[in-house]
């Protein structure tokens, strides 16, 4: 049973990462996340995946999707600078 858990799990990660660009510095995609009416506006339904992205603003964001959901919240365009957190000045 630990095996199949295991395999589901790789499964899942590698099927994210597959429609993940690999260049570094790039826009996001975000249409694939679904956005949710909020009071005063919409927000994104992000996905509990964390895999840590340095944004070009360079902030450090959980997810892709909350660097979608800060650029429609704050009306910006961080993009994708590289995965991994941000490098500390």
């Amino acid at each position: 049973m630990k095996t199949v858990g295991v395999f589901v799990v790789l499964s899942l990660a590698l099927s994210f990462l597959s429609g993940v660009d690999s260049d570094s510095g790039s826009e996001v995609n975000c249409e694939r996340y679904l956005r949710v009416p909020r009071a005063g506006g919409v927000t994104l339904a992000c996905p509990s995946i964390f895999l840590q992205i340095c944004g070009t603003d360079g902030r450090t964001y959980t997810s892709e999707c909350k660097i979608c959901q800060h650029n429609l919240e704050a009306d910006d365009n961080v993009g994708r600078m590289h995965y991994g957190p941000c490098k500390r000045k």
